[in-house]
C-alpha cells in the first residue's frame, strides 16, 4: 500500500487522507485536481445523501469540461452510503478522496475499502518534504533542517512552501526561522533524548555529544526559551504516558478527553512506541528537574546539564 505526498499519481484513484491541517489539505486537492485534469467545476463536496446519490450518477459518466471527476467524501457524513455502493469505486472516470476526521474513521476505511493511497498527515515525513521542496533547488542541508525540526507541524512545512513558492529564498537556517517561526519539533526530540539516557549508564561521550546538540538548540532559540519549550515538551510526554498508563491511549493518539489538546498531541504519534517504553518515573523526574529551575545564561544550562548527566545518571 502506498503512502505519502509524493505518491499522488494519476493511478491514485481513491485516496484515504487524516489531515488536520488546512494548507496541506489544500495542497493535496490541488495536486489531485490538476494531476487528474479537473477543475473547480468537476471537483465536488459530498457530505450528504443527496451530493452522494448524485455522484454515483455523475461517475457513469466523463464530465463535459473536464477530463475526470473528483469526489471528496465527508465520511463522517457518508460512511454507510460508502459501504452500501462500494462499485462507486470502480468508476473510470472519478478520483475520490475519503476524508476522515481521526485515526478511528481511518482505520474502519483501511477494513472495509481497498484504496490505492494512505494520506496520514498528522506529520511531513523526509521523503514528502524532500519532493516539496527540491524542485526549488534548495541546499540539502536545508531541507534535512526543515525535516527534522517542522515535521510534527505540516501547517509550518505548507506555510513555508507557499513563501518558496511566491519567490523566497531559503539560503540558511534563519530564513526559514525568519519565515515561519522556531522549530518545535526538534525540542521535542531532544526533550525524547535526554529521557532515553535516563536509561543508560553515563560515559564523557555521551554528555558531550548531548551538551553539543543542546549548545546548537540554544543558539536558535536563546536559553530562557529553550528551556520553556523543553518543559512544555515533557509536560505533553508526561501527558501522553499517563494517558496510556491509564488506557486511553493504545496504538494511536486521538479522540483525547476534554481537557487535552489532541491536534498538539497528536504530533508525537511518530514517538509513541518510544513514549510508551519510557518509565513514568523518569518523565516525571525531568519535568520536575526543569520546572525547578531558570535558565538565564548558559551557567544556567550548563548546571542543569551537569546535574541531569553527571548526578542523574548511573
Amino acid at each position: 500500500m502506498a503512502s505519502g505526498i509524493r505518491n499522488i499519481s494519476c493511478s491514485t484513484k481513491k485516496i484515504l487522507m487524516y489531515c488536520p491541517d488546512n494548507l496541506a489539505s489544500l495542497y493535496v486537492k490541488d495536486k489531485i485536481r490538476d494531476m487528474s485534469g479537473a477543475n473547480s467545476s468537476s471537483m465536488l463536496d459530498v457530505n450528504n445523501k443527496s451530493t452522494f446519490m448524485s455522484a454515483i450518477d455523475m461517475c457513469q459518466v466523463a464530465p463535459m469540461i473536464a477530463e475526470s471527476w473528483v469526489f471528496i467524501l465527508h465520511y463522517d457524513k457518508v460512511s454507510k452510503l460508502m459501504y452500501a455502493n462500494k462499485a462507486v469505486f470502480d468508476s473510470s472516470y472519478a478520483y475520490f478522496i475519503i476524508e476522515v476526521k481521526n485515526y478511528k474513521e481511518f482505520l474502519d476505511v483501511k477494513k472495509n475499502i481497498s484504496v490505492d493511497l494512505e494520506l496520514y498527515l498528522s506529520y511531513i515525513g523526509f521523503y514528502d518534504v524532500e519532493y516539496l521542496f527540491r524542485r526549488f533547488k534548495i541546499h540539502e542541508k536545508i531541507i534535512n533542517f526543515i525535516a527534522k525540526s517542522y515535521r510534527d507541524s505540516p501547517e509550518s512545512i505548507f506555510t513555508l512552501l507557499k513563501w518558496v513558492q511566491e519567490g523566497a529564498k531559503l539560503e540558511e537556517r534563519s530564513d526559514v526561522v525568519d519565515l515561519i517561526g522556531k522549530p518545535t519539533g526538534t525540542v521535542s526530540s531532544f526533550a525524547i533524548m535526554l529521557l532515553e539516557d535516563s536509561k543508560k549508564v553515563y560515559t564523557e561521550k555521551l554528555f558531550s555529544n548531548r551538551l553539543n546538540t543542546i549548545q546548537d538548540l540554544c543558539g536558535i532559540y536563546g536559553f530562557s526559551s529553550l528551556r520553556n519549550f523543553l518543559m512544555a515538551s515533557v509536560k505533553d510526554i508526561l501527558d501522553i504516558k499517563i494517558l496510556w498508563l491509564v488506557g486511553t491511549i493504545y496504538d494511536k493518539i486521538w479522540d483525547l478527553p476534554e481537557g487535552y489538546d489532541t491536534k498538539r498531541l497528536s504530533r508525537y504519534n511518530r514517538l509513541l512506541p518510544v513514549i510508551i517504553g519510557l518509565p513514568y518515573e523518569n518523565i516525571l523526574n525531568l519535568y520536575m528537574m526543569l520546572n525547578s529551575c531558570y535558565w538565564r545564561t548558559d551557567i544556567d544550562m550548563l548546571n542543569f546539564m551537569y546535574k541531569y548527566y553527571k548526578k542523574g545518571l548511573r
